[in-house]
């Protein structure tokens, strides 16, 4: 797949978040470190979010539409990094990972929002298979 040539806004939007995300490596890795769990969830959603929105889900030709993030691939972004949220902020992380075998509700929900919108990203950036 091509990835967008992002420039103008989208550009400047995509360059703090990969500054925010390598920042976020280190502080999670030297300052405040969390569960290695929690960290590949992390790093998983964090570069979803990015796959977004640096590659479109087609690939149309001409380079106008294929260089612009459309609103729906800003939605997907948001999306991507909410299991990260779930589990770092809403629920207890040790009880969360204990109760692997009998999850709540929410928790199926989250897992198959994260599935989801990792098969798409996987898609966008490597391809149908």
């Amino acid at each position: 797949m091509i990835a967008r040539r992002l420039g103008g806004v989208d550009g400047l939007v995509f360059q703090i978040m990969s500054g925010g995300f390598i920042a976020g490596q280190l502080y999670f890795l030297y300052i405040e470190p969390i569960s290695p769990y929690l960290h590949a969830l992390m790093f998983a959603c964090v570069v979803m979010s990015m796959a977004f929105i640096g590659f479109g889900f087609l690939n149309p030709k001409g380079t106008g539409a294929r260089d612009r993030v459309v609103l729906i691939d800003w939605v997907l972004a948001g999306l991507s990094l909410i299991p990260f949220l779930y589990a770092y902020f809403y629920v207890d992380f040790v009880q969360f990972l204990r109760r692997g075998s009998v999850p709540s509700q929410e928790d199926i929900t989250v897992g198959i929002l994260f599935l989801t919108l990792l098969i798409e990203a996987g898609r966008r950036v490597i391809g149908p298979i």
